[in-house]
């Protein structure tokens, strides 16, 4: 996701973009960065028990589940691994009675809906995946914001990384390491559902359909009330009179689709 910089903000955040360049770039990386990250000693894999009951749906529903966010379960968060951040709506916020005092400066971001999204300001909150008997929790940092969205939270990379998340979009479910072993999160079909549902109305109430405009297919023929031949031919009459009254009565048809003879 792209962000939209005023000038003292975008050079600052140009000179960041620099210094970390040098550093992924390094040919010997430091020491601190050369390290093991935590919890890459766990090995996460998918197998035939992780097949879905109905093959009807695969690729076909967004990854939805219902994680731990401030000791609060938040349903329909989306899990989207093409997320640049972290965002969770105003109301979702409000509802975890998070004191808008937490709330710390952040910039405006483009890519979750049209055009530029102006936030409220970036939170650290708990997130927590998995059960009592197996869990873990990280601290997350969230913009806030009206996304529009029938989602009340969206996870990005940046959490998949730092839970060290795998998903997996065929079977819809994430895993991640855990101290009592992996932790197999399930995405919700009813919730991804209910979601998807949502956004077709949206669209559909953003650009409704002209009633006025008729259905595209081939257009109808005019009914012919002649055929070629009759319209194409005409009687004239041989002898009239000098007043212009017919005469004998004989007749002659022309016309240029009528054979020689």
């Amino acid at each position: 996701m792209a962000c939209i910089l005023g000038g003292a903000q975008a050079q600052k955040s140009n000179n960041q973009f620099k210094q970390f360049a040098r550093e992924l770039n390094a040919a010997l990386p430091s020491v601190e960065t050369s390290r093991p990250l935590k919890w890459s000693q766990y090995t996460i894999a998918f197998d035939a028990k992780d097949h879905p009951k109905s093959t009807k749906t695969v690729g076909t529903l967004p990854l939805v589940c219902s994680p731990t966010i401030n000791n609060i379960t938040v349903s329909k968060t989306l899990i989207d691994g093409g997320a640049g951040l972290n965002v969770i709506s105003v109301e979702t916020f409000e509802t975890l009675q998070v004191p808008y005092e937490w709330l710390m400066p952040s910039r405006p971001f483009t890519g979750v809906t049209s055009g530029s999204i102006e936030p409220l300001g970036q939170v650290r909150l708990a997130v927590t995946f998995g059960t009592q008997k197996n869990y873990r929790t990280e601290l997350i940092d969230f913009d806030v914001a009206h996304i529009g969205l029938p989602y009340n939270a969206i996870l990005g990379y940046p959490v998949l990384a730092k839970f060290m998340a795998v998903t997996h979009h065929a079977y819809n479910m994430v895993k991640i390491p855990g101290s009592a072993g992996t932790i197999a999160i399930h995405g919700h079909i009813l919730d991804a559902t209910r979601a998807v549902e949502s956004a077709y109305k949206a669209a559909a109430m953003a650009f409704p359909a002209d009633e006025d405009m008729e259905p595209l297919g081939r257009p109808m023929k005019k009914k012919q009330v002649f055929s070629q031949e009759q319209a194409a031919t005409k009687k004239v009459p041989l002898d009239t009179t000098s007043s212009g009254a017919e005469g004998s009565g004989a007749s002659v048809t022309i016309g240029a689709a009528l054979p020689p003879k």
